[in-house]
């Protein structure tokens, strides 16, 4: 997803102001790309330093479970 929206924006730059206008498609999948950066799913690290820790036996810090 970080190379999409970095792709993404180089679009937007490139198509200029007709890039940002209203009813833009260009502006509606970037927008797009930039909520799904902001989806809680996409930051893995807590998780995975969580399981990694479960796996080896310490007390599971993830109060959502």
């Amino acid at each position: 997803a970080d190379r999409c929206l970095a792709l993404s924006s180089r679009m937007l730059k490139a198509a200029g102001s007709g890039g940002i206008r209203a009813g833009s498609e260009l502006l509606s999948y970037h927008l797009d790309i930039l909520a799904s950066q902001a989806h809680v799913a996409n930051h893995s690290t807590p998780f995975a330093v969580n399981m990694g820790g479960v796996l080896f036996g310490e007390e599971n810090r993830d109060y959502a479970l």
